[in-house]
C-alpha cells in the first residue's frame, strides 16, 4: 500500500496532511536567547535542588516561562517541578 506521508527514522508513517495542519493553526515560537536563558535558568535550579528533568521538558518549560505563556500538557509531573512555568491540565474535566 502506498503512503503519502513522509517515514519517521523508527519507520512510523507521518501524515504531511495533519503536519501542514498543525503548522498552519498552532503558534510557535522560535528559541531565542530569552528561552536559553530561561532554560539555562531552569536546569541551574532543578539541578541545586537535586532534581532532575529530561532536558526536552526543560526546553518546552523554558518557552513557555520566556514567553510567559500558559503550558498545556496532559502529564503535568514533571513540569509541576519547574519553577515559574503556569500549567494547565487538559486531561482534566473543567472544574
Amino acid at each position: 500500500m502506498a503512503s503519502s506521508g513522509r517515514r519517521t527514522p523508527n519507520g512510523v508513517t507521518r501524515s504531511s496532511g495533519a503536519s501542514s495542519w498543525v503548522r498552519a493553526e498552532l503558534n510557535r515560537v522560535d528559541w531565542s536567547d530569552a528561552v536559553s536563558d530561561a532554560f539555562g535558568r531552569t536546569k541551574a535550579v532543578l539541578e541545586r535542588r537535586g532534581d532532575r528533568v529530561e532536558d526536552m521538558d526543560a526546553a518546552i518549560a523554558a518557552h513557555a516561562a520566556a514567553h510567559d505563556a500558559t503550558l498545556l500538557r496532559a502529564n503535568v509531573d514533571d513540569m509541576q517541578r519547574i519553577p515559574g512555568v503556569t500549567i494547565e491540565d487538559w486531561s482534566r474535566p473543567p472544574g
